[in-house]
């Protein structure tokens, strides 16, 4: 348990709630057994169309922002997690928000919930996981918050990111052996895939439309062009709430070693943990990391616990933030 809080002896409660806002956003706000006011932690989750519990329609089903309450909940620290917008209850258009949409909806939730009867007002911290990583560095920006947890991710902004992955993938493919790496070899998917890439960042820079049509695809230009501008290393410089940062060494989507730009900028206390085996979707993962396979690797640990090493570092910081 975190130090000052009574263990849980019973089932977390779970509590639908709408949260009043410019677009009314829905979520489950979760609080462990005992009675009064509980810390509490808002999960911010990451990118695309995803629901309360960390899932992506019917295709991908992980729960894991619903395991990472529970995780809290046995802590003593109550928790919201909440639909995207334009995803299960949410209103708005998930398609045609942008990255500021979704730092005033963090925003908006925690003005929403600081008068709660059962949370404590002083004690609010973020969670925010993948995109969410960056979305929770600019909220703290904008919103006094106790503490600020990363996890898969931190310190490095999207277009970094794209980037890299792109340059593992083309990797893998030129490495690649019997007739598909000959092809991909000899048809130069690497610079191929670059002047694609470029035409797309292009076309998204040089409009101010919400969305597009790429190569027959609608994509969310708004969000990819939010993102392009925002400079997460100076959000962490106005950071001066503490931070936590932990990223695994199996994680194709998030650099680890962009947590040092964390150490290096923050200027209140910070502490980056590089978890091994540990993949973008916080599971331990035993097999390699594979840039053309780690869609196949999250389906296939996508019913596995969070990582053993994840919540006794989380548990240890808590504990000791919630004592300042």
């Amino acid at each position: 348990m975190v130090d000052g809080i009574p263990p849980t002896q019973a089932s977390p409660l779970q509590i639908p709630l709408l949260i009043p806002h410019d677009t009314p956003i829905a979520g489950t706000l979760t609080l462990p057994h005992g009675e009064g006011r509980f810390p509490w932690v808002l999960i911010v989750p990451g990118s695309g169309p995803v629901d309360r519990d960390g899932n992506a329609g019917k295709k991908f089903i992980s729960n894991l922002y619903r395991d990472l309450a529970m995780a809290l909940a046995e802590m003593g620290l109550a928790s919201f997690r909440y639909d995207k917008r334009g995803v299960g209850e949410s209103g708005g258009d998930n398609r045609s928000s942008g990255m500021r949409e979704q730092v005033d909806d963090i925003v908006g939730i925690l003005k929403g919930l600081s008068c709660h009867s059962r949370l404590q007002e002083d004690k609010n911290f973020l969670l925010g996981h993948s995109e969410g990583t960056m979305l929770s560095c600019k909220a703290a920006t904008k919103i006094q918050v106790a503490g600020v947890v990363l996890l898969a991710g931190g310190g490095e902004n999207l277009l970094e990111a794209m980037e890299r992955q792109r340059r593992m993938m083309y990797q893998d493919m030129l490495s690649s052996k019997g007739w598909k790496g000959t092809l991909y070899r000899a048809i130069k998917v690497d610079v191929k895939g670059e002047k694609q890439a470029g035409k797309l960042i292009d076309k998204m820079m040089g409009t101010e439309k919400d969305s597009i049509r790429f190569q027959l695809v609608r994509m969310n230009a708004k969000w990819f062009r939010e993102h392009f501008q925002n400079d997460v290393v100076q959000d962490i410089k106005l950071i001066h709430a503490p931070i936590l940062a932990m990223t695994g060494d199996k994680d194709f989507q998030a650099d680890a070693a962009k947590m040092q730009r964390i150490s290096e900028n923050c200027p209140g206390p910070s502490e980056t943990h590089t978890i091994p085996e540990m993949n973008h979707m916080l599971k331990r993962q035993l097999t390699p990391m594979s840039a053309m396979n780690y869609k196949r690797d999250y389906q296939e640990l996508a019913k596995s616990p969070l990582h053993p090493d994840l919540i006794p570092i989380m548990q240890d910081w808590f504990s000791r933030n919630l004592l300042l």
